[in-house]
């Protein structure tokens, strides 16, 4: 597990439950992982780590961190979606089935946006109306394994983090100068992109 993962555990607080974790084999690991084409060995084992998975609901404010499970059945999910809209035209500069908007890139070229998901966008996170996701095909000025941050209520995608690691150290450096009272932002994180 990172360094990164590991520091921003240690400034959140230490409410979750201890028996809500699943000791995944070595067998199922790679079975779900390989439903994934992109899942790395590394991530692998974050999404299967007891401290993830036990911080699930608490580590993020409004937000589920995905264990290896929830990882594959979002990404199965998002798959079947991106297939049932691909089969409708384009209207107009809009994908109409669904409500979704057809997102346009800003100039800054971070992300490929050339419909509502890409089949190259790990989940990480679940939350009401958006999501978090390790982007394997960034734009031609983005970073392969950027963290992207999706809301589908607004249509806005941005980038909340370079890398893994990144996105970890900048929500410890928000962890760190957060307010008591002002938890529920913690997942705010300024973009780093941003696109509409």
């Amino acid at each position: 597990m990172s360094d990164s993962f590991e520091t921003f555990v240690a400034l959140r607080p230490k409410n979750y439950d201890n028996d809500s974790w699943h000791n995944y084999e070595e067998a199922e690991i790679k079975t779900l992982s390989a439903v994934i084409p992109l899942m790395t060995d590394q991530l692998a084992t974050l999404l299967t780590s007891k401290t993830w998975q036990q911080g699930s609901d608490s580590l993020v404010p409004y937000y589920s961190l995905l264990s290896l499970r929830g990882c594959v059945a979002e990404y199965q999910c998002q798959l079947e979606l991106d297939k049932e809209e691909l089969a409708f035209e384009p209207d107009d500069g809009c994908l109409m089935h669904r409500g979704y908007l057809k997102i346009h890139a800003k100039p800054d070229g971070a992300i490929k946006i050339d419909r509502r998901w890409r089949p190259n966008w790990i989940p990480l996170t679940a939350g009401e109306q958006m999501g978090h996701f390790i982007d394997f095909d960034p734009g031609e000025n983005g970073k392969q394994g950027q963290v992207v941050r999706f809301n589908s209520s607004s249509f806005a995608v941005d980038v909340v983090g370079n890398s893994l690691d990144d996105w970890f150290n900048r929500l410890s450096t928000l962890a760190k100068t957060a307010d008591a009272g002002q938890d529920e932002f913690l997942f705010e994180l300024p973009a780093i992109t941003e696109t509409i």
